[in-house]
């Protein structure tokens, strides 16, 4: 197995807690298991993430999808507040990798999300490459999300250890050769570093 120099994160459920999904759709008349699931696969979703839509043409689309009692306004002052911040002790974690390991986020984001909040976040600096699916315009888990940065960084896939809190993210991750880990919050984290030995701190 090649040395694994690289390690990709995920950010939000990973490195920066979320607020619980039920908040973002309690309007709505629909199951939340069932709501979630259209969200997931939302065309919309992936437009807004890709940098493809609006905040505004989201936040209609979205009540509308998913008929939510809300209105556009509502709507996006709940999304704005859905992340609540880095998890404890995770910007301490990184400054401990970086010196070992070159450390690089991949995460389906949005401008408003970015906007208000990620670009402000001390554990932003930490990484030596930030891959946001706003600004590339490639989401996971689609596999060029993963071939940008093999490409852009020049490397093999299995000099890669990728963390995630989504299954999909990770079999698609998997399946072209990048080490792969789901992990939830920081703990998970810390688990995955030590299966694979890497937590040389």
């Amino acid at each position: 197995m090649r040395n694994i120099t690289t390690l990709l994160f995920d950010l939000g459920g990973v490195l920066i807690e979320l607020g619980p999904v039920r908040a973002l759709i309690e309007s709505s008349p629909h199951d939340p298991d069932r709501v979630w699931q259209n969200w997931i696969h939302s065309d919309t979703v992936r437009r807004f993430e890709s940098g493809n839509c609006s905040a505004q043409e989201f936040a209609v689309s979205m009540i509308e999808q998913l008929d939510l009692q809300d209105t556009p306004e509502t709507f996006l002052e709940r999304f704005r507040q859905w992340p609540r911040g880095s998890y404890p002790n995770a910007e301490t974690l990184l400054d401990s990798l970086a010196s070992h390991y070159r450390l690089v986020c991949l995460s389906n984001t949005n401008p408003v999300h970015f906007d208000d909040f990620l670009r402000h976040q001390p554990i932003m600096s930490c990484f030596h490459h930030a891959y946001l699916s706003h600004q590339t315009g490639v989401l996971k888990p689609d596999a060029e999300a993963f071939h940008q940065v093999i490409r852009d960084l020049e490397l093999q896939p299995d000099e890669i250890l990728f963390l995630d809190d989504n299954p999909g993210n990770i079999e698609a991750a998997a399946d072209i050769g990048i080490h792969s880990a789901q992990v939830h919050a920081l703990d998970g984290v810390l688990d995955a570093l030590n299966r694979y030995q890497l937590r040389d701190l």
